[in-house]
């Protein structure tokens, strides 16, 4: 075996190496992927049967939304997020709108905004649950009425700036579906 011959046997070896290492590398983060998606797993199905537990009667629901937003807020890492259902009894039969149904976190007005409704979560939320949005009006209203979620990564480029509250960064809406039918539009806020 010459020079060349030792030179590749040495370049395959290494090539041998590196490719062990790098499968070895991958198989650990691939590992430590499935760790903590079974984590997230788990907390899902916990969650879900704390959910279901204390939705035991009508006046429980209210309890329950706000333990689903806080809950999403916490996974998406959200700084605060709304809740928002179809509205079951509009004052026109002829008019889709959602309402205000639960809230983590400071969410910020998308109508009307008070420094005495801005001032605590409590204050925000009731105002929340009295804030109508017809389909199609703003971001939470077209994420209803088109049936598609909104992504708004920097406010300051956003097409339609008036659409976006005060103070807001990014911006994500989506709507809620249970077996082809809307529920409603869940939105999350960043303001850094």
């Amino acid at each position: 075996m010459g020079f060349f011959g030792t030179l590749i046997f040495l370049a395959t070896i290494v090539g041998v190496c590196f490719a062990v290492g790098h499968f070895l590398h991958r198989y650990r983060e691939l590992e430590a992927e499935l760790l903590r998606t079974r984590r997230q797993r788990s907390e899902v199905i916990d969650f879900l049967n704390h959910f279901s537990r204390s939705v035991a009667t009508v006046a429980e629901i209210d309890h329950a939304m706000q333990l689903v937003a806080h809950y999403l807020a916490d996974v998406l890492g959200a700084e605060s997020l709304g809740i928002y259902t179809v509205d079951p009894n509009p004052a026109d039969a002829d008019e889709k709108r959602l309402r205000g149904a639960a809230v983590a976190g400071m969410f910020p007005l998308f109508h009307g905004e008070s420094e005495i409704v801005l001032a605590k979560v409590k204050y925000r939320l009731e105002h929340l649950k009295h804030e109508f949005v017809t389909f199609g009006d703003g971001i939470l209203g077209r994420v209803a009425a088109t049936d598609s979620s909104v992504l708004v990564r920097d406010a300051a480029t956003y097409g339609v700036p008036e659409e976006i509250p005060p103070r807001v960064h990014t911006l994500m809406a989506v709507p809620m579906r249970v077996e082809n039918q809307l529920h409603g539009v869940v939105c999350a806020v960043n303001c850094r």
